[in-house]
């Protein structure tokens, strides 16, 4: 995989800002960054454009900007083009005077590497707990990522990794841009439907082979949620009833579709609908993630004030579980020394993986009302952050 230009520099600015010693090496060899360009007035840059070999004006970058995607292969073809024969050095000027000025110049047509700074962006102000700012800088960062697949030919979340590779992959970006945008703005009616529509334009640049069926999956279920949050349940519940009459083996599918009538803000719960689609998804024959199903549907029967259900699935799940370690337990032949020791425990601790897996660990809850960081492990013990596990999944 081809590492750009803009990656390299972010990378090395931040190994930069927190490394003394490396700050130090790298000033001693001339190191230059993008931020160094970015400090100059734009004669200063075309100045420096045209020490290298490169005349430079708006007429002709206008031009350019319309036949390369990003600075960076425009740079690379006026090395060919015209013949430059540049150190390291001046290769890192050449490239960062035309981002600078393309930026400057042209600040409404999109480049990788303002689509790359925009998507940071949002993640910085995540990092700040500015949300409602990261849903607006990455509602513009898919903007500018729309109209370069558009003037360039890109049909797919993965045609346009393997092309234009940026610090976060869009494949990652996009599913943290739908989460993150549902946590923000969730009470605000405009940015549902904003998240509605990035939702059918994404699954309409999907390659389910490609990018798989959870990136699909998880995307069906937040458009459907969001046509619930606008208040038109009937058309979320068309989708969910569509995609599941393709798929009734999709376990998530029955508990996205039950959590829309109890777990959203300010609705008044239906305890009763969102127990029959549970239902309805446990009883479908190899039902994914059953697992899950009854974690989900003890918990309403545990928010609907009936205990003694909540426990008996309780029951039935702990019985699921061990049910599945006899079943997936190793056969293995242990050779030991002397006689009388025990042979090891090969399944202590939690499983973990794709497929059924299972962590046989009981789900830890956060204490109190206490806030789960997007960063930390999630409570639920699976190891992964918590931003990718239960708050992706709206288990929180």
């Amino acid at each position: 995989m081809h590492v750009s230009y803009i990656m390299i520099d972010r990378f090395l600015q931040r190994e930069a800002s927190r490394n003394e010693e490396y700050r130090r090496k790298a000033g001693l060899n001339g190191k230059v960054y993008l931020a160094d360009g970015r400090l100059l007035s734009d004669d200063e840059l075309q100045e420096r454009l045209a020490d290298l070999g490169l005349e430079m004006d708006r007429e002709r970058l206008d031009a350019l900007t319309t036949e390369f995607p990003s600075a960076e292969e425009m740079s690379r073809a006026a090395e060919e083009r015209f013949k430059l024969v540049l150190s390291e050095r001046d290769q890192d000027w050449l490239w960062i005077g035309l981002t600078c000025l393309w930026q400057r110049w042209f600040p409404d047509r999109p480049c990788l590497e303002t689509i790359d700074d925009t998507m940071q962006a949002g993640y910085d102000a995540l990092e700040s707990e500015q949300y409602f700012d990261a849903a607006r800088a990455w509602n513009d960062t898919w903007g500018q990522v729309r109209a370069l697949m558009r003037a360039f030919d890109v049909s797919t979340v993965a045609e346009f990794d393997e092309r234009f590779p940026l610090t976060e992959s869009l494949f990652n970006w996009v599913q943290d841009y739908v989460l993150e945008e549902r946590s923000a703005c969730r009470d605000d009616r405009e940015w549902m439907r904003k998240r509605i529509t990035l939702c059918e334009e994404v699954l309409g640049l999907v390659d389910e082979e490609s990018e798989g069926d959870l990136f699909v999956e998880n995307f069906r279920r937040d458009m459907a949620e969001a046509y619930f949050r606008c208040d038109e349940p009937e058309t979320g519940e068309r989708l969910f009833a569509r995609w599941l009459a393709d798929d009734p083996r999709w376990g998530w599918g029955w508990i996205g579709w039950s959590d829309c009538y109890y777990m959203i803000e300010d609705a008044e719960p239906d305890f009763l609908r969102g127990e029959e689609l549970l239902l309805e998804g446990l009883a479908v024959p190899e039902v994914r993630d059953r697992d899950d199903l009854l974690m989900r549907l003890s918990q309403l029967y545990d928010d609907a004030g009936r205990p003694e259900d909540a426990e008996r699935v309780h029951q039935e799940l702990e019985a699921l579980r061990k049910s599945e370690q006899r079943r997936t337990r190793p056969s293995l032949t242990v050779d030991l020394p002397v006689r009388g020791i025990p042979a090891p425990n090969f399944l202590d601790g939690p499983r973990s993986g794709g497929g059924d897996s299972y962590a046989p660990l009981e789900p830890v809850k956060a204490a109190g009302n206490e806030r789960v960081g997007r960063n930390q492990p999630c409570p639920c013990g699976s190891g992964k952050k918590f931003k990718r596990c239960c708050l992706r999944a709206g288990r929180d």
